[in-house]
């Protein structure tokens, strides 16, 4: 289970009996790796007790912004990679179903590690 294989990363919501697009539905977020495997992205974290969110910035956001980065990297960001992540990626999602390319977390992953942020 190499982190380069990842090839998207997914978010839709999802209630209890499977209905998507219910506006109190749970979030749920999946990768896509290159041989077209689909898994659920693993919460990593700690800040939310009631799990990955997107579309503010709060700690929902937060926990989602820093699995995505261990799903990457295999390991957890430092506080200023993740707060970019979230602020930049993670926050301005405001659509309940979304999909983002791997290589665009990895870029921004990079930017934050290099300073390379504005």
């Amino acid at each position: 289970m190499r982190p380069d294989h990842i090839v998207t990363f997914r978010g839709f919501r999802e209630t209890h009996t499977g209905k998507r697009f219910h506006p109190l539905a749970k979030a749920l977020v999946e990768l896509r790796r290159h041989d077209g495997r689909v898994e659920k992205l693993p919460h990593h974290g700690g800040h939310s007790p009631t799990g990955l969110e997107w579309g503010y910035s709060g700690s929902g956001p937060a926990d989602l912004a820093i699995s995505l980065i261990v799903a990457l990297t295999g390991r957890k960001p430092e506080p200023a990679v993740w707060l970019h992540v979230r602020d930049r990626i993670v926050a301005p999602i405001q659509s309940p179903t979304w999909e983002i390319p791997a290589k665009r977390i990895r870029d921004a992953i990079f930017a934050a590690e290099h300073g390379l942020t504005s």
